[in-house]
């Protein structure tokens, strides 16, 4: 068997091995002329699938361009068959007198090219007609004498597609198995080390909200006296330049009662939670409880989460999820001046506010908080329904029947459409003139259905079922958006699928690796396991050349931390610094050495912590 570049493992002598030679011999070197394998074009530097450039390393510096020969990713990148090669036909390197490259049991070095015939080795790649185990010609002169190309690739070229689809019929397989040598995969994409995560913007967005997730006040401030003690990092999230006393002389909030909004952080579960605290209102512990109860049966993700509810120290205490970076409805739009809101977003927000509430009517409740200055709208476009239960508590005694409170949030959703629509807060108070004006703009300048959905909700006393099915088809719109965001998620999911293994590989292995001491055994970290762990640190992150100088290879240090993480069974050769010391291991191996040796610094640790010494469990 003999390997041919994007043919896989054909039968000595076939006419697909001697076309290709005949095509070398002709060519002398090969030319990059078209050679295509699957989901990308070598020749005309074209990919199918158009990948950003930032996603393959092309024309960042790492890998180079490619402008005048093929790439072709080498896991590993270094050792035998990690180098840079340009192919070269045996006879023409015995013209010229050089050296060529031959593959015997599994390794590739350099010979005499006169002798290159003597080296055969029936699981080598070989070229029919340059002699037996051949595997690539001279060294490029582009590389050290290590061998080793920028970024663990390596350089070739590939003989004319036409020479394989014109005079071969057999099939050939659409890859390269790096495990087994056979061609049943394709070949893994070049990545650049800023690939491995999600895109800077994404990760500045992410880092934005962990930034505005983590202010608190100052640890002196008054206002911590307002806040239970089981909370911390506290901070105020209704006007966070407001002294304490101004704070104490706190105006009505959006509900007609003094109130004050606070981030807090859970001592009980480490989570952030949005912390309400009403003064002077009438509520015993049963009521707080029965809302709590209520209210705890729905669940839905366009609702935030009433956590708790309670009564201390002569104050009413209503504890909802936080969603950082999150604005209400009335700061979004209606507080500023702008353009007219897009009619495909106003349906977006309609569609999830009617799911909203037909959860909420569908478990015998009325939702009471259906205004712009209470619902959020987070980051994504996604708006969720906050201060569910509130008025249940603060309006208790009020006693309004469910039908009438139902009824009253299909006509507070109607005024949220006409909000929206007009960027102007219209409310239950709204004369009935500025009303009429506010209808004939939207009927003016939004569709008609739009604007009959708004008329239907305000005058006609609909249910949210029968509501549910006017917005229908916008629905299927909105579920075909949430599949392309969720489809977006997943992808960005999957590039720090491999980043999370190696974070915990890597915590484990800097836990280990060249301890001090241990107890009082201070050559812990050099002996036993600890000793081959320190060598295959070396191995992976220290490799240089024949000239001392560092081998920057991501591909090999990606692909040993995988193997280590799943135990593979390859062997490897691990040597000392002085060069006194090899050890032959396989990835499994070291992977044991790793967990055993973590497992006792655990256990040190918890022994430690038992005694009071303040140690600590990972």
């Amino acid at each position: 068997m003999e390997f041919v570049p994007g043919a896989g493992l054909q039968p000595a002598g076939s006419s697909h091995a001697q076309n290709q030679a005949q095509s070398t011999y002709q060519q002398g070197q090969y030319q990059q002329q078209g050679f295509q394998g699957e989901g990308l074009s070598w020749g005309d530097q074209s990919w199918d699938q158009s990948p950003p450039e930032s996603d393959f390393g092309l024309n960042t510096g790492e890998y180079g361009t490619l402008s005048t020969q093929a790439h072709e990713f080498v896991p590993g990148g270094g050792g035998a068959g990690g180098a840079q090669q340009q192919a070269m036909g045996v006879g023409q390197a015995q013209q010229q007198g050089g050296q060529v490259m031959v593959s015997r049991n599994g390794a590739v070095f350099a010979v005499a090219a006169e002798e290159a015939g003597n080296y055969e080795d029936p699981q080598a790649a070989k070229f029919e007609g340059y002699g037996q185990g051949v595997v690539g010609g001279m060294y490029s002169g582009m590389e050290g004498d290590s061998g080793v190309g920028k970024g663990g690739v390596r350089q070739t070229s590939f003989p004319s597609e036409s020479h394989f689809s014109s005079q071969s019929t057999e099939k050939r397989p659409s890859g390269w198995d790096w495990a087994q040598g056979s061609t049943t995969i394709p070949a893994p994409p070049k990545r650049t080390l800023h690939s491995l995560g999600v895109p800077d913007s994404l990760w500045r967005h992410f880092q934005g909200l962990s930034n505005e997730q983590s202010r608190q006040m100052q640890p002196d401030d008054p206002r911590y006296k307002e806040i239970p003690p089981k909370y911390h990092s506290a901070f105020c999230l209704d006007d966070p330049d407001l002294d304490s006393a101004t704070t104490s002389a706190r105006q009505s909030g959006s509900f007609g009662y003094p109130s004050v909004l606070y981030k807090v952080v859970s001592q009980e579960d480490g989570f952030p939670y949005a912390l309400r605290r009403f003064d002077n209102v009438k509520c015993s512990h049963k009521i707080a409880g029965a809302a709590m109860e209520a209210w705890k049966r729905v669940r839905h993700p366009n609702i935030v989460k009433l956590s708790s509810c309670y009564v201390l120290n002569r104050a009413l205490f209503f504890v909802h999820e936080y969603f950082v970076g999150s604005s209400t409805l009335t700061e979004r739009y209606l507080d500023k001046r702008g353009p007219l809101l897009q009619e495909r977003l106003v349906w977006s927000y309609v569609v999830q506010c009617a799911a909203v509430l037909r959860a909420i009517h569908g478990s015998h409740l009325a939702c009471r908080a259906m205004q712009p200055t209470h619902i959020l709208r987070t980051p994504g476009g996604r708006i969720r329904v906050n201060c569910v239960g509130v008025v249940d508590v603060l309006e208790f005694e009020a006693r309004k029947q469910l039908s009438d409170l139902q009824k009253e949030d299909i006509c507070d959703l109607g005024r949220l459409v006409m909000s929206l629509c007009t960027r102007s807060m219209i409310t239950g108070l709204t004369s009935t003139e500025a009303m009429g004006k506010a209808a004939a703009f939207v009927q003016q300048h939004y569709s008609q259905e739009l604007y009959g959905l708004m008329a239907t909700l305000l005058r006609k006393p609909v249910t949210i079922f029968d509501a549910c099915g006017m917005v229908g088809h916008h629905a299927m719109d909105e579920l075909d958006m949430v599949h392309a965001v969720c489809d977006s998620y997943e992808s960005q999911l999957y590039r720090e699928f491999e980043s999370g293994r190696s974070s915990r590989l890597l915590t484990k292995l800097n836990l280990v690796v060249e301890r001090p001491e241990m107890g009082m055994d201070k050559q812990w970290s050099e002996t036993g396991d600890r000793y081959v762990l320190k060598l295959f640190r070396d191995y992976v992150f220290h490799q240089t050349d024949a000239g001392g100088n560092p081998v920057m290879d991501l591909g090999h240090v990606v692909s040993s931390l995988n193997k280590l993480d799943a135990g593979d069974g390859e062997k490897i050769c691990l040597a000392g610094r002085d060069g006194m010391a090899m050890l032959v291991v396989s990835y499994g191996d070291v992977a044991r050495c790793l967990e055993g040796a973590y497992e006792e610094l655990c256990v040190r640790s918890l022994q430690g912590r038992q005694q009071g010494g303040g140690g600590g469990y990972y």
